[in-house]
C-alpha cells in the first residue's frame, strides 16, 4: 500500500531548530557549574531535557499508510493503527476555522504538532501532524482512539483524499 510522507512545515522546522540550539545552553552552563562544585543533582535538568528531546523525536510522526483495513500513522516508537471501520469521514481543515485552541499534552512545533489538543469547534483532538497548511480531518464513528476527532497531514492530501474514497468505495465502509 502507499505510503504518505509528513514533511515538517517552516514553522515546525525553525522550532525544532531554535530549540535544539536552546538545549545546548544549559548542558554547557551545568556542565561547567558540576565540574567545578560536583554537585549532581544539577545533573537533573540536562537529562530531564534530553529525556523530553527523545521522546519528542520517538512520538513524531513520519508517514501515513493506508492499509486495505486500516490507517497507519508511523512513528519511530510504534505506529498507530486505526481501523477504516471506524473512521466516518476524511476531509481537508483549516486550523485556524477552528477557534481558540490549546495544546494539552504534546508538541506544538518540535518535531511536528502532535499530541492531545482543544479547539474550541472540535473538542478535544489527537493530532499526529507535521504541516498545518496540509491538514486532514478524520472524524471517526465512536471515540476511537480516545478522542472523536485525529487530525494528520500528509504531503500529498489529495492523493491521500482519493485513497481513502478509493478504499472506502472499495470495503462498501
Amino acid at each position: 500500500m502507499p505510503r504518505f510522507s509528513a514533511t515538517l512545515d517552516k514553522n515546525a522546522k525553525g522550532i525544532t531548530f531554535i530549540s535544539c540550539l536552546v538545549m545546548i545552553l544549559p548542558f554547557i552552563t551545568i556542565g561547567r557549574y558540576f565540574g567545578a562544585t560536583h554537585y549532581w543533582l544539577v545533573l537533573l535538568a540536562p537529562l530531564t531535557i534530553l529525556l523530553a528531546f527523545i521522546a519528542c523525536l520517538l512520538w513524531r510522526p513520519t508517514g501515513y499508510t493506508l492499509e486495505p483495513d486500516e490507517l497507519l500513522v508511523h512513528r519511530p516508537i510504534g505506529n498507530i493503527k486505526l481501523p477504516l471501520t471506524d473512521i466516518e469521514d476524511i476531509d481537508s481543515i483549516n486550523i485556524k476555522d477552528q477557534g481558540f485552541g490549546l495544546r494539552t499534552f504534546g508538541s506544538g512545533g518540535f518535531f511536528g504538532y502532535f499530541g492531545r489538543f482543544w479547539y474550541k469547534k472540535l473538542g478535544h483532538i489527537l493530532m499526529y501532524a507535521t504541516h498545518k497548511e496540509k491538514l486532514l480531518l478524520i472524524e471517526t464513528k465512536n471515540e476511537v482512539p480516545s478522542k472523536k476527532y485525529l487530525i494528520i497531514s500528509p504531503d500529498d492530501t489529495e492523493t491521500f483524499l482519493g485513497a481513502f474514497k478509493k478504499l472506502k468505495r472499495k470495503k462498501n465502509y
